[in-house]
């Protein structure tokens, strides 16, 4: 049922009532009383049937994850709303509560499991991971270059909510199931599935990566046109990178973590998955800790591929830049922590309930790293943690230059000031970058003196440089209005 006037009433009309089928899903959530749930809408005849739940694009599958060790009831939601907003699909949500009568008769109470996020699982289709639909006969180029989802996750259990596929050890991996890189990284067929897969797709594919890599940790690993970037969407990695690394996730990039390939595209990172372990919700790896990058404890096997790409001074630029872009908008404080004011009110009733029912305030549940008396307190600790996180992460890039003038409409002659917070500023005023590929001064730009006169319409670029590193840029953008200056 969804909400009218603001609340959701069980006697109210139905925004769905149909058959279906639910079984319990998950791997490190398994260990908790309050259990998520993989369902699958279908009709009387056990196919598939997609609807459109509470607002949501219309599909067959489905998860409902109940958060329990994470008491702001909202991480995974946070997390999946800065991935869309920043242009990266992630699974949409709605924020719900749930009852479950497993018995005949009328629901009770008893039934209430609490407070729950209607997800979107992770599927192909156009509203989802929008890739062409591969089918077996589809074994020769250009048909066979996709659309594929792979995903590294937990070799001892595939956190998949497919009930046909049994517990996979790690002693003895089902081969059909995963295949293993030439340098080391395990993948999990998604998409198509280890027992739809074909083997010259299997073939295919894993050459595919295996080709990446060989050129990945070649000499000319960093050619624009036959380097790495020809294999992947940097700009994918970059996103998903940031999103890991703001929200210090301590299963990234190495559990539910997922890539796709399009036909005849590149192979991409993301969606992102499974955000309940964010934001300061972990006891290990430093989780708790808004300080420190995450990703230097991890191995190369759990880190896959970025180490290398790092050593290429342009996919580092790239990062700072992105960092810097995002920073200033979608990855603004004040706007994320607007954000979960929003939701923590908008569980204002609902999370007492939850909590009534399952009594974790005031208890360490694994792996808390802090524990809150109330919602408040945890509400209050997440929007702490999560300003102390973009403040440090701000502290690790180089400062920009400060701009006097915001850019826009200026009389002829205005002055532009430029402060240096850190190095030595450089720009140009042709729309160009200051900085050259591999990290050189551009021909076109010039060292910051003394103040810009803007005489005419221009683009103004600037960035600080101590020799090796850069800021992100600043750039302004000014029409000028007057009568020319007499020569």
């Amino acid at each position: 049922m969804d909400t009218g006037n603001g609340r959701s009433r069980l006697l109210g009309p139905p925004d769905f009532q149909g058959l279906g089928e639910i079984n319990v899903r998950g791997h490190t959530s398994l260990r908790h009383p309050k259990h998520c749930y993989h369902f699958q809408t279908k009709r009387e005849e056990n196919a598939a049937h997609k609807v459109a739940l509470l607002g949501l694009p219309k599909e067959s599958d489905w998860v409902l994850y109940g958060p329990y060790s994470d008491k702001s009831l909202i991480r995974d939601v946070l997390g999946y709303e800065l991935s869309n907003r920043i242009g990266r699909y992630a699974a949409r949500t709605r924020l719900v509560e749930v009852f479950l009568n497993e018995a005949r008769g009328k629901l009770r109470q008893r039934d209430y499991l609490g407070v729950y996020v209607l997800e979107e699982k992770i599927k192909r289709g156009k509203s989802r991971v929008d890739i062409e639909k591969l089918t077996p006969e589809d074994t020769t180029e250009p048909n066979i270059s996709g659309g594929y989802i792979i995903k590294k996750d937990h070799t001892d259990l595939i956190d998949d909510p497919d009930p046909s596929i049994p517990i996979l050890r790690a002693s003895s991996p089902r081969k059909e199931l995963s295949f293993r890189s030439s340098h080391g990284s395990q993948f999990f067929y998604v998409e198509p599935k280890g027992d739809a897969i074909t083997a010259e797709q299997k073939l295919w594919l894993r050459q595919y990566i295996n080709q990446f890599e060989q050129v990945l940790y070649s000499d000319d690993f960093q050619d624009p046109k036959a380097g790495y970037a020809a294999y992947i969407d940097p700009d994918s990695f970059i996103d998903h990178y940031l999103l890991v690394e703001l929200s210090k996730n301590i299963d990234g990039f190495r559990f539910s973590t997922f890539y796709y390939k399009d036909r005849g595209g590149r192979l991409k990172m993301g969606p992102i998955w499974d955000w309940n372990l964010t934001f300061g919700n972990a006891n290990q790896r430093e989780g708790f800790n808004p300080g420190g990058w995450y990703s230097s404890q991890l191995d190369d096997r759990q880190y896959s591929w970025f180490r290398r790409l790092f050593a290429d001074p342009d996919f580092s630029q790239r990062v700072v830049d992105r960092w810097g872009e995002l920073r200033t908008n979608q990855f603004a404080a004040g706007k994320i922590l607007a954000r979960v004011d929003e939701l923590a009110a908008l569980l204002g009733e609902a999370q007492a309930r939850n909590f009534k029912r399952w009594r974790v305030l005031g208890r360490n549940i694994w792996p808390n790293a802090f524990v809150g008396e109330n919602y408040d307190d945890e509400i209050t600790f997440l929007k702490r943690w999560i300003q102390q996180r973009i403040e440090w992460m701000d502290g690790e890039f180089m400062l920009p230059p400060a701009f006097s003038l915001p850019g826009g409409t200026v009389g002829r002659g205005a002055k532009l000031e430029v402060r240096g917070r850190e190095g030595k500023v450089y720009y140009t005023l042709d729309g160009s970058d200051p900085r050259a590929p591999r990290g050189a001064i551009s021909a076109t730009a010039k060292p910051y003196r003394s103040s810009i006169v803007l005489e005419n319409s221009t683009t103004v670029i600037g960035r600080a440089t101590d020799g090796t590193r850069w800021s992100y840029p600043v750039v302004r953008r000014f029409v000028v209005l007057g009568p020319a200056t007499a020569k």
